[in-house]
């Protein structure tokens, strides 16, 4: 079994550091967490109205760095990094760095810094199913994300529009579909979950991010 925290409980969480207490014993625990209403609803819907507003004219790419390449076989949305040159953007990434810091000291993970982008799926928008990590060709982990966010920012949104998050277990079975509604927030370690989203039947809008750790040969002192 995951780790979904019901609506009532979290709107009742207070202080911040017992939902970060709460996501850091899910990503020790079962590797994931959806979490409802995590952020103010002042943050939230400011993250929204700028999501909406956005012109999404990059197409996300697939691939690491020079090879990377846009394929509308595995997905299909647009993306704009964050980058903290609005107000509410960088509350989004103060509100990361608190959590990276209680994860670091929860559970000595050693995460380095986190970085994200919105993300818009038209229509009929879908990521097939995937890891958010990258591998070289002997199955060596090139990647340092260590986990995956997703924040929702989708106000109305119901069963029928579609959209959800698959999350799949190790023998490739189902372990929950989480729908994008607004203001719910999922982690899982990135390194552990194929998962992809599903078609979309309306216009859905996210944040997407990952906490980086640095690879163990960043960390390895030269031999004299």
């Amino acid at each position: 079994m995951g780790f979904e925290v019901p609506q009532s409980e979290v709107l009742n969480v207070q202080p911040q550091y017992c939902l970060f207490d709460a996501m850091a014993d899910a990503l020790a625990g079962p590797g994931w967490g959806a979490f409802p209403s995590a952020l103010s609803d002042e943050v939230l819907n400011e993250l929204c109205r700028i999501a909406h507003s956005k012109e999404y004219n990059r197409p996300a790419r697939i691939g690491r760095r020079r090879k990377q390449q846009h394929n509308p076989q595995i997905r299909r949305d647009n993306i704009v990094w964050i980058d903290g040159s609005h107000p509410t953007q960088q509350a989004w990434l103060d509100w990361s760095a608190q959590l990276q810091l209680w994860l670091n000291r929860s559970l000595m993970i050693g995460l380095s810094f986190f970085e994200s982008h919105f993300a818009s799926y038209a229509p009929g928008g879908f990521y097939a199913k995937h890891l958010d990590i990258f591998k070289g060709p002997n199955q060596q982990m090139l990647s340092e994300r260590a986990v995956s966010v997703v924040l929702y920012l989708n106000p109305n949104w119901i069963p029928g529009h579609g959209g959800e998050l698959v999350l799949y277990g190790r023998d490739g079975e189902v372990l929950i579909e989480i729908a994008p509604t607004m203001g719910t927030i999922v982690l899982f370690n990135s390194a552990d979950f194929l998962h992809e989203v599903l078609p979309a039947g309306e216009q859905r809008f996210s944040i997407a991010g990952w906490f980086h750790r640095q690879p163990a040969s960043a960390l390895a002192l030269p031999v004299a």
